[in-house]
């Protein structure tokens, strides 16, 4: 079908005295009024305050710049009737010819950067194989062994493919492992178990040698040597050619092969006072730069960005490797949004009193790096105002952190937040620090089955509050480090003696990139009381001087397991809906916590309770008002229990 959209008026609106219009467009190709105003494009740029631009149902194969304003009083509304997809994608329609084991077609630059077959993304061209199912399969990553090292890389599989890798592009989640590089392959002979990279970064934390090197993944892409499974595609934008290799055995029909053409379906800069919802999104998504009084709602985002490049590896020019849903201003809002199966970052909101809310973010940030988290929220300004909220969201299956926050006063609170750290080491669920972070809070949030620690504030943390979190099955539960911080009223479980409540004390470590004074001692000055948990660990030892570590209950025998204090904590409850954190009638912690006058507040009996939940109040729960129900959902989270051993639990 071509795709020709035409925008008509139809109506007229009175709003506060002045003539509002109402601007339909259609992806039909038909104009019923005679005062139509062009296509799309056109319809939007026609818009002034208190206009509505309404979508009507169809595909729409182009992007949207948004450049009117509207006020406060008289906000510009962009919105669907009917089911309305916003498609970067373009089917490809021109003849394919065998080429030994695979097919290819004419298909001239620019380059392209993903490619769909049935609407589901094919694999580019890699060694080891994978497909789109298999994103969370490290076992689907080749292995480095002993010798490896910064700029070197030693595999022994790497011999058996008898290919040249040299200009390959190699992917590498290697070092620290919280992070993962892009780069060429400069040196590499077929047979030989070693190539060369330049890994072009000083990493400053770790030795550039040793074992630290020897456990890593990566695996190689960007060359026609390795499209050799079904599933897998590969395009020379010099040479002009789309090869790929179909489920089938026969050659795609025509149409059911498309590749990525547009990054965004909607964008806008400087713009202010616009609501955009209704749109669903596929292979590309929205962005709006230096906004005001913006809102995006009741959007589903699916496919929104791919690239093969990371950061520093990027073509010049080009400012950002990965485009994703992101918002940047002041007051601005993401409400009701799905974000899925994306490379890179979720959803990203900076400046300052910016909100995302009851929003969905699942199975992004497939490199695990961790510059790409499921959300990113960034403030502007000082620690006395500003900042910006991410509020009952869900985030699961992320490569690398599920919500990072950074700047003074944010607030983190009522999300659910699991199955994180699926391609990575080193991470946590809710991630954040530097002394910028001062004023910010992440409370009332559910943080479970992250490969790393549960909530983290990183080196140099100061003037943080970390409180009524439940946290569990995490490798390490809460750690805070710096200084002036408050963590009070959490629950840890099921850290399996990794540690629950940590709490470091020892000098802190000078990094290449720190730039505030060091600490001879962490948390000299901070409070951690009122937590239930199964241990608080401290790095290096006590503070005895600090009073302000007290009242922590810690499961023992003597004070009892939390299956012996708890209603019923074990995780598998959450499918029957009879999880409930609360304490026991009569356990030992009811009434054990310590008052502090303006903080514990709201408490039933004499005293609070140690822990996230109080006896005699209702269970609180987080997360989004509304589930995704997506069949790629469950075919993914079995890949993911298969490949990590993890129990999920049932959709809240």
């Amino acid at each position: 079908m071509k795709f020709n959209t035409v925008a008509f008026m139809v109506a007229l609106a009175i709003s506060s005295g002045v003539a509002a219009e109402t601007v339909y467009v259609s992806p039909h190709g038909k104009v019923s009024a005679p005062d139509h105003v062009g296509p799309a494009q056109a319809a939007v740029d026609a818009l002034e305050p208190g206009d509505t631009c309404v979508f009507l149902e169809g595909v729409y194969r182009e992007a949207i710049d948004i450049s009117v304003s509207g006020t406060a009083e008289k906000p510009i509304r962009i919105v669907t009737e009917g089911d309305v997809l916003l498609d970067g994608t373009d089917p490809v329609t021109t003849d394919w010819t065998r080429h030994g084991a695979m097919y290819r077609t004419s298909l001239p630059g620019p380059q392209v950067e993903q490619v769909f077959e049935d609407g589901i993304p094919m694999t580019p061209a890699r060694w080891p194989n994978a497909r789109f199912s298999d994103t969370w399969i490290r076992s689907k990553w080749a292995s480095s062994a002993e010798g490896s090292e910064k700029d070197l890389m030693v595999c022994e599989a790497l011999a058996e493919t008898g290919i040249d890798w040299t200009g390959a592009l190699a992917v590498l989640n290697v070092g620290h492992q919280y992070k993962t590089w892009t780069r060429r392959v400069l040196v590499h002979r077929a047979g030989d178990r070693r190539f060369r990279y330049d890994l072009a970064e000083r990493l400053g934390d770790g030795r550039d040698d040793g074992r630290t090197w020897w456990d890593d993944r990566f695996y190689l892409t960007g060359t026609l040597k390795a499209l050799d499974a079904p599933g897998e595609w590969f395009h020379d934008a010099d040479a002009g050619y789309l090869y790929v290799i179909p489920d089938g055995m026969d050659a795609p029909p025509s149409g059911s092969i498309a590749v990525k053409r547009r990054d965004y379906g909607v964008f806008g800069r400087e713009v202010e006072n616009v609501r955009l919802s209704g749109f669903r999104f596929h292979g590309c998504t929205v962005r709006f730069e230096d906004a005001v009084g913006v809102t995006i709602e009741d959007c589903r985002i699916r496919f929104p960005q791919f690239s093969s490049v990371i950061g520093e590896t990027l073509p010049a020019g080009k400012k950002e490797s990965t485009p994703h849903t992101s918002i940047s201003g002041s007051d601005n809002i993401i409400r009701r949004v799905l974000v899925a199966y994306g490379s890179g970052i979720g959803i990203a909101a900076s400046g300052r009193n910016n909100r995302i809310e009851d929003c969905i973010v699942h199975d992004v940030a497939w490199s695990g790096t961790i510059d790409f988290p499921g959300i990113r929220l960034m403030s502007e300004g000082s620690a006395s105002g500003g900042g910006n909220t991410v509020a009952r969201c869900e985030v699961f299956n992320t490569g690398n952190i599920g919500i990072r926050y950074g700047g003074p006063s944010n607030v983190v609170e009522w999300n659910h937040v699991h199955h994180t750290g699926l391609a990575c080491r080193d991470i946590a669920a809710i991630h954040t620090g530097s002394p910028r972070t001062r004023g910010s809070v992440a409370r009332y949030n559910w943080v479970h089955h992250s490969m790393g620690k549960g909530i983290r504030g990183d080196d140099q943390t100061r003037g943080l509050t970390v409180h009524h979190n439940l946290v569990w099955a995490c490798d390490e539960g809460i750690i805070v480090k710096g200084d002036e911080n408050m963590v009070y009223h959490n629950t840890i479980l099921g850290t399996e003696g990794h540690g629950a409540l940590l709490i470091p004390t020892r000098e802190e470590p000078k990094k290449w990139w720190t730039r505030h004074e060091i600490l001879p001692i962490q948390n000299l000055h901070s409070r951690f009381f009122n937590n239930y948990s199964e241990a608080v660990v401290y790095r290096n030892d006590p503070i005895p001087q600090n009073e302000g570590i007290a009242h922590n209950f810690v499961t023992n025998s003597e004070n009892g397991s939390y299956d012996a204090t708890l209603v019923n904590a074990q995780p598998t409850a959450l499918a029957s809906g009879k999880f409930d954190p609360r304490p026991r009638r009569k356990a030992t912690l009811i009434d054990a916590g310590m008052i502090l006058e303006g903080v514990t507040e709201n408490y039933a009996g004499a005293a609070p309770d140690p822990g996230a939940y109080e006896y005699g109040k209702p269970m609180w729960r987080p997360g989004p008002s509304w589930a995704a129900t997506e069949d790629l959902v469950l075919k993914i989270e079995a890949e993911v229990a298969r490949s990590h051993k993890l129990t999920k639990p049932a959709a809240q």
